[in-house]
Order: C-alpha cells, then sequence, then structure tokens
C-alpha cells in the first residue's frame, strides 16, 4: 500500500517535472512576445535574443496617451538617440539654426524636410497618467563644482507612478515584436530635477541649508508640479 502511494507520488512529481519544462520551453521560445497564454512578460529594455537580419532601420514616436490633463514637453521627448543598438535610427527630427532669445531659435535658414528613409521597426511610446505617490525629505550630497568640496542639501525625493506602453512594431509583417506596460515607480529629486535654463541645459540647483527656503521654493513652483514632472520623467523612459 505505501509502495503504491511512492509510485503515484513519483508519477505526479514527474509530470510536474515534464509540465515546468514545456512552460520553459514556451516562455524562451516567445521571448520576444509580451502576452502568451501561459502568463504575461515585462521588460524595462528590449529583450536580448537577436533581430533577425533583415532589420536595418528604425523609427521613433511618441504620443500623450494620459488623461490626466498634463501636456509633454515635446522638447524633452528624445526621438533621435540610439535606442536598438546596430540598427539605423531613420526617425526625421528638425533642427533649426539662429540664436537662441527667450527660449525660442531666432533668425537662422529655416530646416529642409530630411528625406525619409522606410524603416523596418517602429518604436512607440505612449505615456500615461502621472501621480505623486510618495514625498520624502532628502539629504542631497553633490559635490561643489567651484570648490570640489561635497556638500550637504536638504531636497524632497518625488516618487511617481507614471507609465508608458512600449510598442515594437515589424513593419512588413504589421506583426508586433513587443508590447509591454513599463509600470515601475519613478522618482526626482526637487530642486535638483526641475531647474533648467533657455536652452534647456539642466541647471546647479542642489537644493537648500533649510527647510523653510525648500517648503517656499516648493510651493511656488506647485502649480507646475506635474507638468514640471513630466517632462523630467519622459527623459528616464
Amino acid at each position: 500500500m505505501k509502495q503504491g502511494h511512492k509510485q503515484n507520488g513519483n508519477m505526479k512529481n514527474n509530470r510536474i517535472k515534464i509540465l515546468l519544462i514545456i512552460l520553459t520551453i514556451t516562455a524562451t521560445a516567445f521571448a520576444q512576445n509580451v502576452k502568451t497564454k501561459y502568463q504575461a512578460f515585462k521588460y524595462e529594455v528590449l529583450p536580448t535574443k537577436p533581430l533577425p537580419a533583415n532589420y536595418k532601420t528604425y523609427k521613433v514616436t511618441a504620443q500623450n496617451e494620459s488623461t490626466d490633463g498634463v501636456p509633454l514637453n515635446s522638447k524633452f521627448v528624445y526621438v533621435g538617440e540610439e535606442y536598438i543598438a546596430g540598427l539605423k535610427n531613420s526617425t526625421i527630427t528638425f533642427v533649426k539654426g539662429g540664436v537662441m532669445i527667450g527660449g525660442a531659435v531666432i533668425g537662422g535658414k529655416e530646416p529642409e524636410t530630411p528625406k525619409d528613409i522606410p524603416a523596418n521597426l517602429i518604436v512607440s511610446v505612449g505615456f500615461k497618467n502621472i501621480e505623486m505617490i510618495d514625498k520624502k525629505e532628502f539629504i542631497n550630497k553633490p559635490t561643489n563644482p567651484q570648490t570640489n568640496v561635497v556638500e550637504n542639501y536638504l531636497t524632497y525625493r518625488l516618487t511617481f507612478k507614471f507609465a508608458y506602453q512600449l510598442r515594437v512594431l515589424d513593419v512588413a509583417n504589421n506583426k508586433y515584436l513587443l508590447d509591454t506596460l513599463i509600470d515601475t515607480p519613478k522618482s526626482t529629486l526637487f530642486p535638483c530635477d526641475y531647474r533648467y535654463d533657455a536652452y534647456g541645459n539642466k541647471q546647479y540647483a542642489p537644493g537648500y541649508t533649510n527647510k523653510p527656503d525648500l517648503d517656499v521654493d516648493y510651493n511656488r513652483n506647485g502649480k507646475d508640479l506635474y507638468m514640471n514632472s513630466k517632462m523630467v520623467l519622459v527623459q528616464q523612459g
């Protein structure tokens, strides 16, 4: 009787092992698909599985798919960077020459429209709603660029829910290689991450030596906090 129970137990364990092997093989085979019949995958970056050799170019698009009424600042949505190693980013970007005055480019020759190069892949990012979920005091310890001395400054660490949908479309086959929602919370430091000059360059803003000054600055910028936070966080996506 005990021997029969033992045999039945071994058979059950073997079935479980076989099922796990099948699930593992299936998950590996569909490593570039986010959703399978078994489970949903989430990627922070594109899978490392090599892409087919016939893929040479890709384009990048970004859309504000939120319903929170907070706009995107297109100047901080970078579509012309290298996002897929070994492939050419053929996204059309416009650069206007001239002089920056009051945050706008004045004068200079109007840019010519670049030639549209067909792309094998379309990488699209759809940004969702932004919501602050945590705010904590944080001691920032930057090195002063003038004195090369480490200094202590009081800041706020702000944590947000700011999900985005990442899709990679095979144009020729009209098939998504990747379609996933990235919803990992993201953080910023106030005021460090919120100071930019008229050219869009980040300024040195380490924080404050006391909390009253920090709160005055935070409250003064409160009306634009979500808009500025979305501007900062799209650069982390």
